[in-house]
């Protein structure tokens, strides 16, 4: 059983000493260049011309770079990216050609200012050799905990395995067991984890444990929806039920949950609970991947390579019968699915939704009208839309409808209310307001 006391894990009456608190600054030096790079990788997915989109990310990593030698530590992971071809850059190899060396100059450069993804990428490095790093399991060991410790499942796991095998640590399988555990707290499905160590994990702990999950799920919380669906999957301090597991692991997928996402894609994959379905387990792949989880984006890629697409047909049935039913969430859930394919579909579940109230609907169909995607722009009912979302405090919104009264868009210009609606949006940590209302001052 795990407790903390005094910042040591207990673990089945073993202490683990774990550093519980990390001081970074991730904006040190290079913000205006940084948030430059933001608005030009913004601007490439807007654009529909390849040659404007490369352009676009030419120039973002070009301020990523030059904010990432400034000291910025978001922009050191991004560059990393790049010169790995990964996390969106992989279709520009012509903009940022793959670079080894430089991806592990700047990996590290982010795991030593805190970022948990490049501590993990990091040990992966050190534990294989690559990227411009001898060999060192005690380094790689290092730079997994830091990650672990961040929440990193993928570090988890890494650092669990050495436990298990005694690599870089003492051999210890109740260490080990913790952290894949923590893992599959965090997502990390069953195909991840040791099954037969996971037996010597206390089944009273994780009984408490589904308690708790249980009843923060019914509460409509992401993360414990799809925990608790880990549990019924597993049997794990529950009677094992496929079926139920399926259930939590789509309420919250639907969510939002990239790791909710994948492991429902694996049961349709597998059909484990639920009827099987290869094109509904790669649209939900695609979603998760598009959050960036690797594991999804790898099973993806295997399925493609089949000539198996995402499909989402019955998704799409269940949505619209939630959504004749008054659901909002199920129509917002079909305008999303409809922006991959019909703009026009999208704009009508869309205005379901704002005339509903719902704030992001509002805002969503404001920018439809303001561009005439799906729809004739119409600059005085982008406002309208802007100006319902903006009303109910959402800060995209306030941007927006500053921005509409800033250049006489839809309404006529005025440089107070602009002011206004910036501060407002700029006031909730909006990045883009704030710079749109120092350029007002200046």
């Amino acid at each position: 059983m795990c407790v903390m006391r005094n910042n040591r894990i207990i673990v089945c009456g073993m202490a683990v000493l774990v550093a519980v608190s990390f001081v970074f600054n991730v904006t040190a030096g290079g913000e205006s260049e940084f948030y430059e790079g933001e608005r030009c990788w913004d601007k490439s997915s807007a654009v529909d011309v390849g040659a404007w989109r490369r352009a676009y990310k030419r120039k973002a990593f070009e301020h990523y770079l030059r904010a990432a030698e400034q000291g910025h530590v978001k922009a050191a992971w991004i560059v990393s990216c790049a010169y790995r071809n990964d996390a969106g850059w992989g279709q520009y190899k012509n903009i940022v050609p793959e670079n080894e060396v430089e991806a592990g100059k700047w990996t590290r450069k982010a795991a030593e200012g805190g970022i948990a993804n490049a501590q993990d990428e990091l040990g992966d490095y050190y534990y294989g050799g690559s990227h411009g790093f001898e060999k060192n399991i005690t380094e790689a060991v290092k730079w997994w905990r830091k990650a672990a410790v961040q929440g990193n499942s993928y570090a988890q796991v890494s650092l669990g395995n050495c436990y298990h095998k005694g690599e870089g640590v003492c051999a210890n399988d109740r260490v080990a067991v913790w952290w894949y555990s923590k893992a599959a707290e965090n997502g990390y499905y069953e195909y991840h984890v040791k099954p037969d160590l996971m037996k010597t994990v206390t089944p009273q702990s994780q009984e408490v444990a589904v308690r708790g999950y249980q009843a923060d799920a019914e509460r409509g919380d992401a993360d414990a929806q799809n925990n608790l669906a880990v549990c019924y999957a597993l049997g794990d301090g529950i009677e094992k039920n496929l079926a139920e597991a399926v259930k939590w692991y789509r309420d919250s997928a639907e969510q939002g949950n990239k790791y909710a996402q994948s492991n429902l894609a694996f049961c349709y994959l597998d059909g484990r609970g639920i009827e099987k379905d290869e094109e509904e387990a790669a649209w939900w792949f695609s979603k998760s991947a598009g959050q960036g989880y690797k594991t999804a984006q790898l099973e993806l890629d295997k399925l493609r390579s089949r000539g198996i697409k995402p499909g989402h047909t019955k998704t799409i049935e269940r949505a619209i019968k939630k959504a004749e039913q008054g659901d909002v969430e199920a129509l917002k859930k079909l305008a999303f699915t409809y922006e991959e394919s019909d703009l026009t579909e999208a704009v009508k579940w869309w205005r379901k939704a704002a005339e509903q109230g719902d704030v992001d609907a509002q805002n969503s169909l404001g920018y439809f009208y303001y561009e005439g995607k799906g729809v004739e722009k119409d600059l005085t009912r982008a406002f309208k839309w802007y100006s319902k979302a903006a009303e109910q405090g959402h800060a995209k919104a306030q941007n927006n409808l500053g921005e509409m009264y800033r250049d006489g868009e839809g309404t006529e210009k005025d440089l107070d209310m602009a002011k206004k609606w910036f501060t407002k949006a700029a006031n909730q940590g909006h990045k883009e307001a704030q710079k749109n209302l120092r350029g007002l001052e200046e």
